[in-house]
Formats: structure tokens, C-alpha cells, sequence
């Protein structure tokens, strides 16, 4: 990303709503969040009486910090893959461990203000990483970005989640055309930290039987046992194996990776 100044976190759009109808949201929204908190909960818990993860014959390993690692099957990295990380937010541990294990190219995506500042105070490129200001989509749009209630938080979602009508918009781009953009004629790793965005993309990734041979989902709220099964599933019928879960992370291999042959140490 080009150097730029830094970004105005406060600088948010408002819905046009009447007061009753702002209330009305807010309501709503205070409601929702503790219905999702209780599904996040009972995903938790309930999940491994439903899904385990397969037992594969690869180790696997926790790169990054407590709050933003993932735990991915580092004997399949190389020094040519391509990376993309999805969604940084105030943390980009994962993303410069995967750059620092074996030099691969890393690209991190978020249009969230307080990213682009965080990224900025990093000086996330002389890391290695590259940074770009473009949310991931099921297509090419502009999108609304709808603000925490909580201001000291990072994360936006394309969802009104806690009713602020606050938002700003970004440009978003399908994998498509993000690969097309960077002169990508491929994906090996992809993490998607999108804040309860993940449902269509996954869809569509699985739709299209898109094979990256490591995907890393945040099955983030708004989510349910039977959501997630569904999305398991329909990655399963695309050729993926679920490897690892913890929390709401969840580390895919696509059976294309598993049938190669171990990079040379």
C-alpha cells in the first residue's frame, strides 16, 4: 500500500432513520446480540458432539498471538506460496509469522480505519507484508461497513450488528478479481476474518469448488450449530478436509494439497 496519511477513525457515515426508528434498531440489535452470544456459545460447545476434525497424517502448528493466530499445517509452506490474509484488524501476528517461517509472499486486506492506521504504525511493508485497503466479496461492489457500539473495538461488519446505523464504505472485490489485480494466477493459503461475513463467500467458494490448499474461516457471528455443519459440509463436497478447530477458527486442507509431495526441508 502507498504510503498515505493517516486515516480518520471517527469519520463515519449515519442511516437516515427517525428516532423511533434508530430506537427501534438499537432494541432490536440489543436483543440479537445476546441471541448470538448464546449461538456462539452453543457452537462452542455443542460443535464437537457433531464435528471432530479429520485425523491427518501432517502436523500442525499455532503461528501468531493468542488473540490473532491460526493453526495451520506449516509443512506445507514454501517460499513460492501466496498468502492472503483477510481481515487484520489490530493484529497482524499470523500474517507476519507466515512471512517470517518461510518468506512467502504475504498480502493482508482491510478497509477498517483503525486497520489501515495500525497497518501504518507497523510499517507493515518494510515487513515484508503487503497491505491493501480492499474488503473481499462475492463480487465487485461498494459496500456499507457498519460500526461497533463499542468504539474502542476494530471490528466492522457488513452486518448493522448492534444497530448503530453508523458505517463507512469501502471497495470490495471478489477473489477473482483480487487475484487478476495483483497478476495472481493462484491462492495457497487464504484467512477470512470477516466479522459474520464469511456465509456467502464460503458458499460461493464451495459452489465453484475453488481449491486453495489451506483456507482458514472465522465462523464468526451470526452463526449457529447448523450453519456451520451446512458449511462443513459443502466444503467437504468441494474437496476440503477439516483439520483443525478452535473456538470460532476453523483450518481447512483441500485434498489437491494433501496428494502432493512434502516441500524438500
Amino acid at each position: 500500500m502507498a504510503t498515505q496519511d493517516r486515516v480518520d477513525e471517527t469519520a463515519l457515515l449515519r442511516d437516515r432513520r427517525s428516532p423511533v426508528t434508530a430506537l427501534a434498531r438499537r432494541a432490536a440489535a440489543v436483543a440479537w446480540l445476546f441471541w448470538r452470544r448464546g449461538n456462539k456459545e452453543l457452537v462452542r460447545r455443542g460443535l464437537p458432539l457433531f464435528k471432530r476434525p479429520e485425523r491427518l497424517d501432517l502436523p500442525l502448528e499455532t503461528l501468531g498471538s493468542a488473540y490473532g493466530g491460526w493453526t495451520i499445517p506449516t509443512d506445507l509452506l514454501r517460499s513460492d506460496w501466496i498468502c492472503y490474509c483477510v481481515g487484520v484488524g489490530c493484529d497482524a501476528t499470523f500474517d507476519l509469522a507466515l512471512r517470517e517461517r518461510v518468506a512467502c509472499e504475504v498480502h493482508c486486506f482491510d478497509p477498517t480505519p483503525r486497520a489501515i492506521n495500525y497497518m501504518q504504525d507497523l510499517d507493515a511493508e518494510a515487513k515484508g507484508l503487503r497491505f491493501h485497503t480492499w474488503g473481499l466479496w462475492t463480487c465487485d461492489t461498494t459496500m456499507r461497513f457498519f460500526a461497533p457500539a463499542d468504539k474502542r473495538k476494530t471490528s466492522h461488519s457488513v452486518l448493522d450488528l448492534n444497530g448503530t446505523g453508523e458505517f463507512f464504505e469501502a471497495e470490495c472485490l471478489s477473489l477473482a478479481t483480487i487475484k487478476s489485480r495483483l497478476g495472481h494466477d493462484r491462492v495457497d493459503l487464504l484467512k477470512m476474518d470477516i466479522e459474520g461475513a464469511w456465509r456467502p463467500i464460503v458458499e460461493q467458494f464451495a459452489a465453484a469448488r475453488v481449491a486453495i490448499p489451506v483456507l482458514c474461516v472465522e465462523f464468526d457471528s451470526p452463526t449457529s450449530i447448523p450453519r456451520v455443519l451446512r458449511a462443513i459440509r459443502k466444503l467437504e463436497q468441494a474437496g476440503y478436509h477439516l483439520a483443525h478447530y478452535t473456538k470460532e477458527n476453523f483450518t481447512f486442507i483441500h485434498a489437491a494439497a494433501l496428494a502432493e509431495p512434502s516441500p524438500a526441508p
